[in-house]
Order: structure tokens, then sequence, then C-alpha cells
């Protein structure tokens, strides 16, 4: 299965290579068809660029002469020919629309054969071949207005210029055709090859002159079935390697199997080498404990156990050093901390046993290093009750010194230079495999011990006694067919002393570690036992960690499940207050949009009521006028007549003052139509701010809007308290007329004017808060307010589709930390009861959401505020709103 798994995989690969190297192949030979393509469309464009040239050149040489006769004309047209063969006729059309040709003219041209400009047409005869000509105005270069006298027009034969070209030799293995589009790209005409080329996949180009473009396609002569050359190498490469693969994954599946059996039969004799291991530390007469970094015990030996009475579980996890020594035992502590050294020291304090009882043991320690970093301390020990007993009975026969002497089980002399014994201790612990016990005073060591043994120690006491070097070291010899270790120590005598013979002299302390090596082997060939059941364990523990992950990982999944629960039904709660809060939004907006509704009908049926009496004033005064101007002219006549009237009459005219009142009455008149005409424009901006006569989208014009706005704000424009009157700039620009709501647009005027109002107010008014709604900012203490307060409208076309109405003030401006917030439903930094904040609010919808513009505005540290508002023209333009 494994090999037959690897062929299939192979083979797939190779397919999928296959398959790349014939789409490369394709491309590449699709990109040399395009490449002949290029040379085929540049030769026949010069070629036609060069007959346009030709036409103009006959149409100028045509209308520079006054009376061209035919004989004159045929001489042009030979010209003509010469310098560009294949024409099929030559022919001028005069204005009149009569025509000189040569050689003659056919029944096939078309009736009229006009060009404002150098052109090319196709046409079609009448048994359907096309025509193709090239056209070119001929003016009269004498007359200023460049009149038109007439056309010069070439008959093109294509195909007789295409076969007479080498393009045949230059792009032989190509099949060509030429067909003629109109300028959106409609088929008009084939003009060359075969029709059929545009149906077979071909590659395409554009022939390109000043009146529009041929279109060329080409494929190759044998058609596309070409296949890439590397496609049979493939193939029959990917079959070899197929079969290779198979049988290599089938040889390693087998070498595998191979390799598990043999390492069952290493595990076997492993096993069978651990029971002989195990055997050997349970039948041990020594103290074999084991303990982690810690100092807890992990192992003791069966020996251990019967020693200090203890169980196995008793022994394990507990510390070593509460459960065994009968007090803190520095010497342990201190060995243990000597990472790979081993040390050697006897329990002082003694050790106690289960039952109380205090024994001595000679402890052997050693670390226990796993891959370079110590995991734990091996302990070796043994009873030594005994030689702590002799050596007592030793102190209490002889004195200190010699008793001290007496004792210990190292072996001294003292030599010179040349290695000769000039002294040695007595010591009453002699050992069979001691081989200073057999140097006498005056012997060398070379005369006890083997050549190279004796030169190192040698080498060593003359060290120590021209250096002063303390040196130590071990080595072996043979003695009874076995291997004998002795542990020496070589220090240089004290050279103070009053013994001249011990000057220039050194000690040699030589002690038998031969138990201790084959102590330390025994222990090294346990420790790699150990360690390899560690690795068993630790493999075992690894299977179970990956179970344990593997639920862990489950578990994970199913939190995730849960949480992804929790967040939809977060998503829903959100949705939900979302639209709330629309709700809440879009029934506010309505209120608003009703009260300025009712205000707009107020409005208007005010202007309906006063406009009616207005009118009536206003209609009247020309007859008072003209009345008045009879009575005062008949006065002047009876006073003409009656110079001396009655007395009544004088005294009524002294009365009444009649000189002023002839003088005043018609400034008083005057006076009174311009009240008239006055209220009459109040009306008027009413009305076209409430639009209520209008119902959809109408074309207005914005600067009606604006002064109707303006107009109702001018008694708040006008100096109030410590503010003088507002000044008005408009700088209007030409705008055509909008497609728009224009009672909504006047409403987000009216909003924008208002906050440009109630910031310069604010800011005369000392307010350390803004009292606008949402468009203003807290005063600056060292703000200036010399300038005089100014309110500044522009408005200006940014292309034919978009206008811009500006709307800026020197007011106090806005926060910076608020400016994201201001057209927030409800958001308003006013009072309570002085503002709903709703204004920027419905003003920011009306012009993005009901008339598709943007609401922007800039207010930078310091004061003053700009807002723009940008409308499309037309309502149904795809332009983006500009930036």
């Amino acid at each position: 299965m494994a090999a037959l798994a690897a062929g299939l995989a192979v083979g797939i690969g190779v397919m999928v290579l296959d398959s790349i190297e014939a789409r490369r192949f394709d491309r590449q030979y699709r990109q040399t068809v395009l490449t002949q393509l290029n040379i085929f469309r540049a030769t026949l464009e010069g070629e036609i660029h060069k007959r346009l040239v030709a036409t103009q050149n006959l149409a100028n040489l045509a209308a520079s002469r006054s009376n061209l006769t035919p004989e004159l004309f045929e001489s042009f047209a030979l010209q003509t020919c010469d310098r560009c063969p294949l024409l099929t006729a030559v022919i001028w059309q005069r204005d009149d629309g009569t025509r000189l040709a040569y050689p003659a003219e056919s029944n096939d041209w078309p009736a009229n054969l006009n060009a404002e400009r150098p052109r090319l047409d196709v046409y079609a005869r009448a048994d359907g071949a096309p025509l193709v000509f090239a056209l070119a105005p001929g003016k009269d270069p004498f007359l200023e207005n460049g009149r038109v006298k007439g056309t010069a027009i070439l008959e093109i034969d294509v195909a007789m210029l295409i076969e007479a070209s080498d393009l045949d030799e230059r792009v032989s293995d190509l099949q060509f055709s030429v067909r003629a589009t109109d300028a959106i790209g409609k088929e008009l005409a084939i003009l060359f090859g075969d029709p059929e080329v545009f149906d077979a996949q071909p590659v395409t180009g554009d022939v390109q002159f000043p009146s529009g473009a041929w279109q060329i396609a080409a494929v190759p002569a044998s058609g596309w079935s070409s296949r890439s050359p590397l496609q049979g190498w493939i193939r029959f490469g990917g079959g070899c390697l197929t079969l290779g693969a198979g049988v290599l994954a089938f040889k390693i599946v087998g070498e595998r199997q191979h390799r598990k059996n043999e390492i069952d039969r290493a595990t076997v004799a492993l096993q069978k080498q651990l029971d002989r291991y195990r055997e050997i530390v349970e039948q041990a007469n020594t103290i074999l404990v084991t303990l982690d970094l810690e100092g807890r015990t992990t192992f003791a030996n069966p020996y251990a156990q019967h020693f200090f009475g203890y169980a196995e579980t008793e022994f394990s996890g507990q510390s070593f050093a509460d459960l065994v020594l009968a007090d803190d035992t520095p010497h342990l502590d201190g060995s243990m901390k000597r990472m790979g050294i081993e040390a050697r020291f006897d329990s002082d304090p003694p050790c106690r046993r289960r039952n109380g009882e205090l024994v001595a043991v000679a402890w052997h320690t050693a670390a226990l290093v796993h891959d370079g970093e110590r995991v734990g301390w091996l302990l070796a020990g043994r009873d030594a009750t005994a030689t702590l007993a002799a050596e007592a009975a030793c102190k209490q026969s002889n004195d200190r010194l010699q008793t001290l002497v007496s004792s210990i089980t190292e072996r001294v002399v003292v030599l010179d230079r040349d290695g000769r014994c000039l002294d040695r201790m007595p010591t009453r612990l002699a050992s069979e495999r001691g081989f200073l016990d057999r140097v006498l005073v005056g012997q060398t060591l070379e005369e006890v011990l083997p050549l190279d043994r004796a030169q190192l120690l040698q080498q060593s006491v003359r060290e120590a006694i021209e250096f002063g070097r303390v040196s130590s070291f071990e080595f072996d010899i043979a003695q009874d067919d076995r291997r004998v270790w002795f542990a020496a120590v070589v220090s240089p005598c004290v050279r103070e002393t009053s013994r001249s013979e011990l000057r220039d002299t050194a000690v040699l302390v030589v002690r038998d570690v031969s138990d201790r090596h084959q102590i330390e082997a025994e222990l090294k060939s346990t420790q790699a036992e150990l360690e390899r059941r560690v690795n068993e364990r630790a493999g075992q523990i690894q299977l179970a960690n990956k179970r344990l992950q593997q639920e862990i990982v489950e578990r994970m999944q199913a939190d995730e499940a849960l949480r992804r629960s929790e967040e939809r039904e977060r998503e829903k709660a959100q949705q939900l207050e979302r639209t709330l809060g629309e709700l809440r939004r879009t029934q506010a907006q309505l209120v608003h949009t009703e009260k300025m509704s009712s205000l707009g009908q107020l409005a208007a049926g005010m202007a309906h009521e006063i406009n009616n009496p207005v009118n009536f004033i206003h209609g009247n005064l020309s007859p008072l006028s003209d009345y008045a101007r009879d009575l005062l002219k008949l006065v002047q006549l009876y006073e003409q007549v009656y110079p001396n009237p009655p007395d009544s009459i004088r005294d009524w005219s002294e009365e009444i003052d009649l000189p002023f009142l002839q003088e005043d009455f018609f400034k008083v008149v005057a006076s009174m139509r311009a009240g008239t005409e006055r209220i009459r424009k109040i009306i008027e901006s009413l009305k076209n701010f409430s639009r209520l006569d209008e119902m959809g989208m109408k074309r207005v014009d914005l600067h009606e809007g604006i002064e109707s706005t303006l107009l109702i704000f001018q008694s708040r424009l006008r100096g109030r308290g410590n503010r003088p009157e507002i000044e008005v700039v408009k700088v209007f620009g030409d705008l055509p007329k909008v497609e728009c709501f224009a009672n909504q647009i006047n409403q987000v005027l009216t909003s924008l004017i208002d906050n440009a109002i109630d910031a310069i107010d604010a800011l005369y008014q000392g307010e350390h808060n803004s009292s606008v709604e949402t468009d203003t900012t807290p005063i600056s203490k060292t703000r200036s307010i010399d300038e005089t307060p100014k309110i500044e409208i522009f408005t200006k076309s940014i292309d034919r589709d978009w206008v811009v109405v500006c709307v800026r003030d020197n007011g106090s401006g806005i926060p910076e930390d608020i400016q994201s917030h201001i057209c927030n439903p409800f958001f308003t930094t006013k009072p309570v009861g002085q503002g709903t904040g709703l204004g920027l609010s419905i003003a920011y919808q009306i012009v993005h959401e009901t008339h598709g513009g943007q609401l922007a505005w800039v207010s930078p540290p310091g004061g003053g505020t700009e807002f723009s508002i940008q409308l499309p023209v037309r309502q149904n333009a795809d332009e983006e709103v500009g930036e």
C-alpha cells in the first residue's frame, strides 16, 4: 500500500508538471505569434499613413490651382501613383460635386465623398467587395477663411498592398486577416484574408490611423495544436520516477519492519541485563540510596532498608537527613554540593536507626547527571561502627599523637629528591596490598615499584621540593595477578623544622582505593541501568502527556464553540440596541421635521395673509400720488387766479403750512412705497424659505435660498449688548441651478447660520462652555475680540457636476475632543432647555443621505469654524463626492 501510495503521489505530481509545461509552451507560442503580428501591423500601418500623406499632398496641389484642367489633374495623378504604387484610382471631387478621375470614374463609387480632415473610408461595391478610399480636404491657400475647394480621393487595394510587400517572407508561417471596424468596434468588412481567422482564437492588434483603426488577426498556419518538446521527456521521466518511488517506498517499509524486529530483540536483551543489575543491587552488602535535588529519598536498596529498619515506602519521598541522620550533617551537605566529584566521609554525628540506635556509617557520594544536568545524588555507605570502636581503643591505650598516627589508614613516608626513603610513619593497620609497608629506610622507590610508577612519584617529589607544590593523583600496580589502585598525595615538608635531615624533602601519603574503584565501577553500571529505566519511564510519561494534550484540545474546542455562541447572542443584543437607537433618532427626526413643516406652513400662511393688504396698499399708492398731484396743481392754479384769497382760506393755508405739505407729501408717499416694497420682499423671502408651493426635487437657485435665510436672521445680526452688528460677507460664484429639496437645503443653511451667530454671541458674552448646538467651543481667556464679528458665505462650482457652499465665522470654534461627535443625534453643548442636539444631525442626514452630498467642517485652535456643503448639480450624477 505504501508503494502504491508513493507511486500515485509522484504520478499526480508528474501530471501537474506536464499541465504546467503545456500552458507555458502555449503562452510562449502565442507571444511569438503576437511578435510576428506586430511586424505585420507596423508595416501595414506605415503603408496606410504613407498614402494618407500622399492624398493630403494631392488635395493641397489641386486646391492651389484656380483652373484645374483634366490634363493637369492627370499629370498630378501620375505623380501620385509614382510615389505610391498599387493605387487603383485617383479622384478630385470639387465642392460642387463634379469629379476628375484617373484612369476613369467607376459606377461603384459612392455619390458624395467629402472630408473635413484626412481619413479612411470603407464602402461596398455592387458585388459586395470592399472599397477603401483615402480622403483629404483641399483648401484654397489664397483665401483667409481657408474654404474647402474639393476633396482628394485615392482608392487603395489592400489585398494588392499586402501581397506586393515582403510580409510573406518575414511572417510566412502565419495566416492573417484584416477587417475594418467603426468607432464602436462594429465589424464593417473583411479587407484581406480568411474571415474564419477571427473565429480560431487568434492574437489580434489594431492598425491605427487618424480617423479610426482596422483590426488584424493572426493564427499559425499549422494551427494551435503544437506540443512542447519537453512534455515527452516529462512523461517518460515521470513514469520512471513513479516506478522508482514505488520500489523505494517498498524497500523503506521493509527496512523499517526489519529495524523494528532488531529493536525488539535488543529490548529483550536489555531487560535481561536490567534484571541482572537489579539482582546485584538487591544482594549488595552496601547501603545504596538515591536522593533528588531537594534531599528527598527516591530509592533505597534492600540492604539499606534492613540496616536502618525502614521499608521502601517509608523511605520514598522523605527527607533523608530528617529520617536517618541523628543531627545536621554538614559533611553530607557539603559533599553533595560538589557536583560530579566523589566524596567520602564518615557520619559525624552518627546515623539513627528506626529503633533509635546510633550507628556510624562511612558514606561515598556522587552526583547523578542526565543530559549534562544534575538530577540528584547517589549515596553509598558501609557500617563504620567497628572501625570507630578500634580507633577509640587505640586512643585510650596510646597518647594522642600515637593514637592519631596508628588510627589512620594512609601510609606516610618522607622522601628526598632521588625518591629515597628517609623516614616512615609506623602504622598498625598494615595491608597486604600496601607497597609502602615493604619500603625500608634508605631504599628508593624504584626498588619497590615499577619504573614508570616510580618516575611519576619522583617527578611529583621534585616539584614539591623545588616549587612547594602539592600534587595528588591515583595510580595502579599489578599485584598478585590483579590491579591494585592507590591514591597518593605529595606535599613539601616544613622548611623551618629543627631536624636537618627533613629539609629539602617531601612527604608521600598513599591510600589504598581499590575498593572504591570497584564500587565506582559497580555504581556506573547501576547508574546506566537506572538511566535506561528512567528513559523508559519518561517515554511512558510522554505518551500519557500526549493523550492529556488531546483531551485538552477537545476541551478547548468545546469552550471555543461555547464562546462563539455567546458572541452571537451578544451581537444580537447589540443589533437590537442599535435598532432601538435608530428608532429613537428616527422619531426625533420626524418630530423635528414636523415642527419645521409646521413652521413653514405658518410662515407661508402669514405671508399669504399679509401679502393681500400690502398689495392693496402698494397698488393704491400710485393713484394716490396722481390724485394728490392733481389737487396740488389745482391749488396752484387757484393761487395764480386768486392771488388774494379770503382771510379764512389764507388762515387755513397758514395753519396747515401748505408749502411744507406740498413738499413733504410726496416724500411720505415715497416712504410708504419703500415700506411696502420691504414688506413684499420679506413675504417673498418667507415663501422662498418655506417652499411649500413646490413638491419634490426642483432645480433651484441656491443664492435665493441664502438671501432668504439671511433676511430671516436680520434681527439677530444687529448689534446687542456689548456685541456690535455682525458683518455678513457674501462672495457668490457662478452657480448653475441645483436639483434638490429647497426647503431642506434652507433648513441646513438655517442651522449653520444659527450656530455661527451663537458662536459669536458666546465669544462676546465671555462664556466658558459652549452655548450653541454641537458647533461651538469654550472661548479662550487669551482670545482677542477686537476684530469685527463676521460671517462669510462663499459659493463656487467645483466642476460641472458639483457645487460647494461655505459658511465661515470668527466665533469661539469647536473643541477638538468633540468635533467627531457634533453630528451625533441628541449631542448638544447647550444648557438644558436651549438645544435638542438635532440641528447638525438632521443637516448631516439631509446633505449625505437625501442629496448624496458631503458636509465637512474645519475648526482650528484659537477659534473660528468653517462648514462646507458639497452638493451634486444633478441627483442622477454618477461621480463620487469631491474631496
